[in-house]
């Protein structure tokens, strides 16, 4: 079944370009798929201190971390070296202690989507490893992710 995702119009965009790099790129000159996932990876990381919550820092000071409990990935059309995408990525869903992020990859041509991903990361305590609910103000920050603009 086709993964489609389409960015909302009534709720806050993550934006980010990255560039492809030789050293993403496999012998046909094209993204080697697992490339793709450390792109996306670096994407959700940079969201994550955007939103005030590093993985560096925040985090880890709170004896918290964010490990992926499901991927979908498609892949939809090639990119090059050298091609300047642009991430997109929003909340698609807050629960108790789990998010799900939607990310969409573009090309530098209108329409060019390159890959689409939903993400699923669950909020896990350091010391016990197990799924635990987010601290208060850190549900309030994600929630902020969920609401319109402007409201």
């Amino acid at each position: 079944m086709p993964l489609t995702l389409t960015p909302p119009k009534d709720r806050p965009l993550f934006q980010v370009p990255r560039r492809v790099r030789f050293g993403d790129c496999d012998p046909a000159g094209i993204v080697y798929y697992p490339r793709y996932l450390d792109l996306l990876n670096s994407v959700i990381e940079d969201w994550w201190t955007h939103i005030g919550l590093s993985w560096h820092e925040e985090l880890p000071r709170r004896g918290l971390f964010t490990p992926l409990s499901h991927l979908e990935t498609q892949f939809l059309r090639p990119s090059r070296m050298g091609d300047e995408l642009v991430a997109t990525l929003w909340l698609e869903a807050l629960q108790r202690s789990s998010i799900r992020l939607n990310l969409l990859l573009s090309g530098p041509d209108e329409g060019q989507e390159r890959l689409v991903a939903r993400v699923r990361q669950v909020c896990v305590d350091r010391r016990t490893q197990a799924p635990c609910l987010w601290p208060e103000d850190a549900h309030a920050l994600l929630a902020a992710w969920r609401r319109t603009p402007g409201s």
